[in-house]
């Protein structure tokens, strides 16, 4: 037997479906006497009712008083007119329903309020504040790795991943400025802080690359800064030193916890793991302190010091050298204390290549800037150990 239902009026809802469904009977022998017409009918509204609930269970925002006594009655209509397996399938349904209402709820809430962000300018800090800070903080990199962070242009898929920053760990690059700007009118908690100034200024390098001049004088080292510094003259690769890299997550925990209330016990983790590094560097170079490295780009300054090496550059002014500066540089270079040649993955590595026959040192690729900290230092030092045995 079938039954049609042609609509139903949801008073009390806010809306009049028009609902088509067929209803079937329990089962297929005949009626007995006792079922009249309007006990079916009244059956076959409730299916109806029921269905038609079901799909509304879905779609409310939130449980009320309304919703709660037409469940209870219908729950005690069926127990009174249906066998109780039907009963347990209708409840079933239900319970199922109420489920995956909450669920659906939950997610919601958790896409509108997304974990608090720390913003880095390159990947060298990602990974380790990110060890550092646990799962309080989620760390983004603005620079994707392999790339020049000197001559980075944000581009619009990289501001997909900023959802919602609280600070920004900044190392005073160039592309950084006009960033913030940009963040900031979209996110007003955003804090920015400018890592270079947990590092005391009679520590800062100034950033002044090799310049050959043609009476025969070069200049192809850096010299401290003393005095009133201008950010924009200053060597920013303060992290290529375990002992200044471990400053700055002292300056970042530091902010964190004044600003954010954040208490982290990975810091400490991370702490360690760069005083063993240094350690370790102190040893294992010692036998090579007033000797140089040959740089195709000036990142080892803060690294060279350190450990009483000096750093040389290929570039002048930023630029590879022209042929009528080569010649003079290689004159110079061979008579230099030279353990090898570095050339750099963001760097045009052609000069380097050349020079390194002309001297005749080995040549190496290193990323200063890659998201495995540890193991870049440890592969720089190694490297350079290496490279002295050789010789």
């Amino acid at each position: 037997m079938h039954l049609r239902a042609l609509s139903l009026n949801t008073e009390g809802v806010g809306f009049e479906p028009t609902v088509h469904f067929h209803v079937h009977t329990l089962s297929k022998r005949a009626p007995s006497a006792t079922q009249t017409p309007f006990l079916k009918m009244e059956v076959a509204t409730m299916l109806v009712e029921g269905e038609i609930y079901l799909q509304e269970f879905f779609c409310v925002d939130a449980l009320t008083s309304w919703h709660w006594i037409n469940l209870f009655s219908l729950v005690y209509s069926l127990l009174c007119h249906f066998t109780k397996i039907r009963c347990m399938i209708i409840l079933f349904k239900w319970i199922a329903a109420l489920c995956l209402s909450i669920l659906l709820t939950n997610c919601e809430q958790a896409k509108q309020a997304p974990k608090e962000q720390i913003i880095v300018s390159i990947p060298s800090y990602e990974r380790l504040l990110q060890e550092a800070v646990g799962n309080r903080f989620d760390v983004i990199c603005v620079v994707p790795e392999g790339f020049n962070a000197h001559f980075f242009e944000v581009r619009p898929k990289d501001l997909d991943k900023i959802r919602n920053p609280v600070a920004w760990f900044g190392i005073h690059e160039g592309f950084e400025e006009k960033l913030l700007e940009t963040l900031k009118a979209r996110f007003s908690q955003l804090k920015y802080f400018d890592l270079n100034d947990a590092i005391p200024q009679n520590e800062w390098i100034q950033e002044r690359r090799c310049r050959h001049h043609h009476d025969g004088h070069d200049h192809h080292h850096h010299h401290h800064h003393h005095h009133d510094h201008d950010h924009n003259l200053v060597d920013n690769h303060m992290w290529m030193s375990p002992r200044l890299m471990n400053q700055q997550m002292n300056f970042i925990q530091q902010q964190l916890a004044l600003h954010f209330q954040a208490k982290l016990e990975g810091f400490s983790k991370v702490e360690d793991q760069l005083i063993r590094l240094d350690e370790s560097h102190q040893k294992l170079l010692a036998p090579y302190r007033g000797q140089a490295i040959l740089a195709s780009h000036g990142s080892f300054a803060y690294f060279c010091r350190e450990y009483g090496i000096q750093q040389l550059t290929i570039e002048l002014e930023g630029k590879q050298p022209m042929p009528q500066d080569l010649e003079k540089l290689i004159d110079k270079l061979q008579r230099e204390k030279i353990i090898c040649v570095f050339a750099q993955v963001q760097f045009d590595q052609q000069g380097a290549n050349v020079i390194a026959k002309k001297i005749s040192k080995p040549l190496y690729t290193i990323d200063p800037y890659t998201k495995d900290y540890f193991a870049m230092q440890q592969d720089l030092a190694e490297k350079m150990t290496t490279a002295h045995d050789s010789n």
